[in-house]
């Protein structure tokens, strides 16, 4: 809201206010020498009742060049006669009650300028012509009638965009908005050039008490769009200000007043793209042409437009006057502007300032300035370094999104793995990095090696890959599946997020990022630092203190990547990232939303959400397990020819391990769907890459490739140390769902010995993971 409210309210006050209003302050100036010469009889004079009307024109688009032509034309006649032929309370200088008198009785008897209205007048007049906000003199009359033909030129340009500068436009084009924001900044600074303003006092009060004046003076019909609500947001206008301007009552010199013109209208300029194009239902009306060539219509599509909103911010930032005088904006002027946005339920998602402050002062220490190694000392603000860094990764991730969007995509928008491996032959990153995104050799150096690490994660025999429901698919054969422009793009995310974890939370801090690793430790840690985030986005249980430990091994024993020694690489990362976001998170609650609408129960469950009713929950999940795990077409294969016993199995398998608190009289909550749907996930990514003859079964050969994966954990685990042994500990797991005894060790070499062994499917390593999964969780 404060966007809307102060930042054109700001421009409003040193433009549209020139056009006419400021005219009006000085055409009222004089006193009549004689009354008989001054008469609205006199035809030079009549074009000033039209004033009101043809600001209200100018404000909504319709005035025409010669309309603005003639009345400052009217308004520079009126001033050169007013200053010959009128006398004031001074000599050579007028009050604005000479004005007011004057202007009342002869011109403008329905709109006349209010006592409080004059005053904020006057001191728009001390800002732009300097002197006393007490009276006007005839100098100051004479450079103002020189300053209007700049003002008229400049008004004549900007004229057309103001229905778009006031989000009035109902359909604008991205190219329409930046110019109307370059017309509008521009015109203002040539104005300034004309005028002094260093060493202003003019305050945000003032801006209020203008713009309240100027609709009074107008007669707007309803007040104006950007400034309904300033009265009630001037402490949010002033926060901002704060952080974007600096908390110094003035400006210094030319140079502070210009960096804070293209702050303003910067950040105004950001505003209206998020209104227009990224906050509205229809994500293809009016973005860019680079985000719809591929004819997708995806929520992905507003994504790219938020980095281009995003590289335009962090540019706004670096040349902010906080930042080019002292180096940083303040985290105590950051801080004051969420807690305001907070109390004004302005953060979305209903979170809350203390969340917000707590976890992007978190992200500034750790990921943009990993360097401190979690040491907070010194650290009072967002500091330059820190943009430098975010700049950064802005870059890497345009890099990848531009080869993404120079893909050669068929009739269905699709392409194969094969494809974009030889576009990748194909692609000049070094040229690509050197043309648009760096000219200096050591970034040039840290985005190729970014982009190495990025094709590493692209092009492998197990990639991370998402459907068009931005589920992650799991399956044996991934070279067949085809991939499209927005399962792409959200590959480059995840690619971005599982990055920011390594910068953050590796424990080696090697500029290298395919060689960095995350040791427990770090993954508990990254957990304490978004707990709270987490918890208020219903992400995270709040029952659970730290989720680290068991989140740690779950990445290294069961995803694609996983190889189970203690450390996660950066393949377990980028694997663990994604299967968190699009499987615990998207899939989960899609999946809950849906089964809510047959088995909601009334009581609440710890996050607010419906219990389910158990025998309800598995019937819907059974009956639509094709369409809520469409990502996962082996497993779906294998639950469709169940019987209604092998599912019962298969269900209780899958809770037994999945349950956060016990059934509790046949009741499911939304904690064990989440860690169901994360357990399925694992399951199959175990399946797909032990699965070699791909016959949705692991035989005795494959469980055995598969023990290696977990066998520093059974070690911990086995009653016989041995590695030989271990590998037989895992097959009794697998085969009977337990650990083993002694005796039941030597029991089961026998059998393995002299009998056979059925091959095993993804019913039998659901089991494993009520063991596994518990020791996992323990320390």
């Amino acid at each position: 809201m404060f966007s809307k409210n102060t930042l054109l309210s700001f421009s409003l006050l040193l433009a549209v206010t020139l056009t006419g209003a400021v005219s009006c302050t000085n055409f009222l100036d004089e006193k009549r020498e004689t009354p008989q010469t001054i008469e609205m009889s006199n035809a030079r004079f009549a074009c000033l009742q039209a004033l009101p009307e043809e600001i209200n024109k100018f404000l909504q688009g319709t005035v025409s060049d010669s309309d603005i032509h003639s009345g400052f034309d009217c308004a520079k006649d009126a001033l050169v006669y007013f200053k010959s032929k009128t006398k004031g309370t001074y000599p050579d200088a007028y009050t604005m009650e000479d004005l007011r008198n004057f202007f009342g009785k002869y011109f403008l008897k329905k709109n006349n300028v209010s006592s409080e209205f004059g005053g904020e007048l006057f001191k728009l007049k001390q800002v732009l012509l300097g002197g006393s906000d007490k009276y006007i003199t005839k100098t100051e009359i004479q450079r103002l009638v020189e300053l209007l033909d700049v003002v008229r030129d400049q008004a004549k340009k900007v004229a057309p965009y103001m229905p778009t500068l006031l989000a009035a436009n109902k359909q604008p084009t991205w190219i329409q908005v930046d110019n109307a924001t370059d017309l509008f900044a521009d015109g203002i600074w040539q104005i300034f050039k004309q005028v002094d303003v260093v060493n202003s006092n003019y305050a945000f009060d003032d801006l209020k008490k203008f713009m309240d004046g100027l609709e009074k003076f107008i007669n707007a019909a309803e007040p104006f769009y950007l400034t309904e609500k300033l009265s009630s947001n001037f402490a949010l206008v002033e926060a901002a200000k704060n952080v974007l301007i600096g908390d110094r009552n003035n400006l210094s010199d030319i140079h502070d007043w210009h960096v804070a013109l293209n702050t303003v209208m910067g950040v105004y300029r950001e505003a209206l793209r998020y209104v227009y194009f990224i906050k509205t239902d229809d994500p293809t009306k009016q973005l860019p042409l680079d985000l719809i060539k591929q004819k997708q219509v995806s929520s992905l599509e507003r994504e790219k437009a938020m980095v281009l909103v995003l590289k335009d911010a962090l540019d706004l930032l670096e040349k902010s006057l906080p930042v080019q005088r002292d180096g940083a904006i303040s985290f105590a002027s950051i801080d004051s502007l969420l807690d305001i946005m907070g109390s004004r339920g302005f953060i979305p998602m209903g979170l809350s300032s203390a969340a917000i402050k707590e976890t992007y002062k978190k992200i500034i220490l750790r990921m943009l300035d990993p360097q401190r190694r979690g040491d907070s000392r010194g650290l009072l603000g967002l500091e330059r370094n820190h943009i430098v860094a975010l700049r950064h990764e802005v870059k890497i991730f345009q890099l990848h999104q531009e080869f993404i969007d120079g893909l050669k995509f068929d009739a269905q928008n699709t392409i194969s793995f094969a494809e974009i491996d030889a576009a990748l032959k194909d692609f000049n990153a070094d040229k690509t990095i050197a043309d648009n995104y760096s000219v200096e050799s050591l970034e040039q150096e840290a985005l190729r090696e970014a982009w190495s690490e990025g094709t590493g994660l692209l092009i492998r025999k197990f990639p991370v890959f998402f459907n068009q429901d931005g589920r992650q698919v799991v399956m044996g054969s991934p070279s067949l599946y085809r991939q499209t422009w927005g399962s792409l793009t959200r590959w480059n995310v995840m690619r971005a997020l599982s990055r920011a974890m390594l910068l953050g939370y590796g424990n080696t801090h090697n500029p290298v990022l395919s060689q960095e690793t995350i040791i427990e430790s770090g993954l508990e840690q990254w957990y304490t630092d978004f707990n709270q985030l987490g918890v208020e986005l219903k992400a995270f249980d709040p029952r659970s203190k730290n989720s680290g430990a068991r989140s740690f091994k779950e990445a290294n024993f069961f995803t694609s990547g996983g190889n189970g020694n203690n450390v996660m690489d950066a393949n377990e990362t980028f694997d663990f990232v994604s299967l968190l976001i699009s499987g615990g998170m998207s899939s989960a609650e899609s999946i809950r939303q849906d089964l809510l609408k047959t088995c909601a129960l009334k009581e609440l469950d710890i996050f607010g959400y419906p219990w389910m009713d158990e025998a309800c929950f598995s019937r819907v999940l059974r009956q639509n397990f094709p369409r809520y795990f469409n990502n996962l077409p082996g497993m779906v294969l294998e639950v469709m020819h169940m019987k209604d016993d092998q599912w019962k199995a298969f269900y209780g398998n899958l809770m037994a391990s999945a349950r956060v608190s016990a059934a509790n009289g046949g009741k499911v909550e939304t904690a064990d769907l989440r860690t169901a749907v994360m357990i399925l996930h694992y399951t199959e990514s175990l399946m797909s890459v032990y699965d070699e003859n791909h016959d949705g079964k692991l035989n005795k050969e494959e469980l055995k490739k598969a023990a290696p994966r977990f066998l520093e954990f059974m070690k911990n685990e086995s009653p016989i140390k041995a590695d030989f042994m271990v590998t037989d500990f895992f097959l009794f797991l697998v085969y009977k769902g337990k650990k083993p005894t002694i005796g039941e060790y030597t029991l089961f070499q026998a059998q393995k010995a002299f009998g056979s062994l059925d091959d095993v499917g993804r019913d039998k390593i659901l089991q494993v993971f009520n063991v596994l999964k518990n020791q996992a969780a323990t320390k």
